[in-house]
């Protein structure tokens, strides 16, 4: 048959009834054959086109859709969405478990794309998120790959009673099986929404940042932490990419027989080592108050002073706003970090506060780039003997370990990039997200978790 198809021009299908899911429409089109059919069963799916399709026993119709046809490759969308890969992909996911995601929002951030990653990683779950703020960079992104997403268009920090109907909607739609709240509001809202379930349902929390003192946060945001607190018996687990972060959350009552360790993971074939500008110092990260954006202007000014060759790049969501001298940079939120961020000479992390696992490190070491970072949440960790730890808030001293890098003219550090290689690739963080799905006996054991990663002895 492919060779036959190959020798059509256009292959019209004009079945009067009795049509599922049309194999001749799929196998023509495979074949790059434009395609006509009738509009019995499947088959305007299957092409995508109205233009194509005629009403059954319309004969004018019929020879106006042969007149008007255009040549044109309906292959992929074949390759797209009927590919034996994708059936096996849509099957498996029957066989799995059902995720429901509840998370702040899906915007630019760290924590963001960690949850598009693992949902993209974990075909064999059947995955649904629920955004309680409305779109965000990630939600086309999910969408395109066939995941479910719901946006409750909740006013940023005042629930609404609408929203919550909204959630009870997608609950009685989707039946999850395993509630994940992502972030301290997600995690509330999974809360709710197992109060909403009319199943009996599993939940883990998930908690990605440190907590050093509540009078940091938000007023709303300190209430949710303190209330999420109170009721941390109900969650099955809570996970946290930090050690600090758990330890922090512990002391304030989180219930500690439930932590379990799961460490952000890195994607080793994106980001990787390019060739480093000499000189080029950069810090990358969202304009807020924990990312300290002051002192790492004010030790540029200092490095500036010393070394007028080296150049000073500051990258992310709404650092336009920042007050900088000429000599630095400010290039607003960028959609090509992996290359950026291999283009550097040394990547600063200068955050005073707020920080569990900072990406922003990781993906730098992955790079073979030279780090400076404050010693903030599990910065230690992450860094083991690699790069320059220097104390938050110091202008002077994180200029210093910048110099350090520029007068022994280093430009790429390849134990950096050995040290995620072996703990933290985002192969081995699906692996303990997806054992976590899908055992149940991980969701049902009161013992205590211990964390998955331990301090490294270097």
């Amino acid at each position: 048959m492919p060779s036959v198809y190959a020798t059509f021009d256009c292959l019209v299908n004009s079945s009067a009834f009795g049509e599922g899911f049309s194999n001749v429409i799929g196998e023509a089109m495979a074949c790059g054959v434009p395609c006509i059919a009738s509009d019995v069963g499947d088959s305007a799916w299957i092409i995508g086109d109205t233009t194509q399709i005629f009403p059954v026993g319309d004969h004018l119709a019929l020879a106006q859709c042969m007149r008007v046809v255009q040549p044109h490759n309906p292959r992929q969308r074949i390759v797209d969405e009927f590919s034996v890969e994708r059936l096996i992909q849509r099957t498996s996911r029957l066989f799995g478990k059902k995720v429901l995601w509840l998370t702040t929002g899906l915007g630019s951030g760290g924590a963001e794309m960690m949850l598009s990653q693992i949902i993209h990683g974990l075909p064999k779950i059947q995955h649904a998120v629920v955004s309680l703020t409305c779109g965000g960079k990630y939600a086309d992104t999910l969408r395109r790959a066939g995941v479910e997403v719901h946006s409750l268009d909740m006013p940023t920090g005042r629930p609404t009673l609408r929203s919550l109907w909204r959630l009870f909607k997608v609950m009685r739609q989707t039946k999850p099986d395993v509630l994940m709240g992502w972030m301290y509001h997600g995690c509330l809202a999974a809360v709710i929404a197992k109060c909403l379930s009319s199943k009996r349902v599993s939940m883990i929390w998930n908690i990605r940042q440190s907590l050093y003192d509540l009078k940091l946060e938000k007023r709303g945001s300190a209430f949710v932490i303190r209330m999420l607190a109170r009721l941390s018996w109900l969650p099955q687990r809570i996970t946290y990419n930090s050690q600090l972060s758990a330890k922090q959350h512990e002391a304030i009552g989180y219930r500690e027989a439930k932590t379990q360790i799961i460490a952000n993971g890195f994607d080793l074939t994106k980001w990787q080592p390019g060739t480093p500008r000499r000189g080029l110092i950069g810090r990358f990260g969202r304009n807020a108050a924990m990312k300290d954006y002051s002192t790492f202007i004010e030790a540029a000014k200092i490095i500036h002073a010393k070394h007028p060759e080296a150049q000073f790049i500051i990258v992310g969501t709404e650092t336009e706003k920042l007050d900088v001298p000429s000599f630095i940079e400010v290039l607003g939120e960028r959609h090509d970090l992996p290359e950026l961020t291999a283009s550097l000479n040394i990547a600063v992390s200068s955050s005073s506060f707020g920080e569990g696992f900072p990406n922003v490190i990781g993906e730098a070491m992955a790079c073979g780039v030279p780090v400076v970072a404050t010693d903030i949440g599990d910065t230690r960790w992450v860094m083991g003997q690699t790069g320059h730890i220097v104390p938050p808030g110091d202008p002077q001293a994180l200029a210093n370990a910048c110099m350090e890098i520029l007068e022994a003219d280093i430009t790429q550090d390849w134990v950096a990039r050995e040290r995620i290689e072996r703990h933290f690739s985002l192969q081995n963080a699906l692996k303990q997200f997806e054992t976590m799905f899908m055992s149940s006996d991980s969701l049902t054991r009161r013992s205590t978790v211990l964390p998955t990663y331990q301090p490294c002895v270097e």
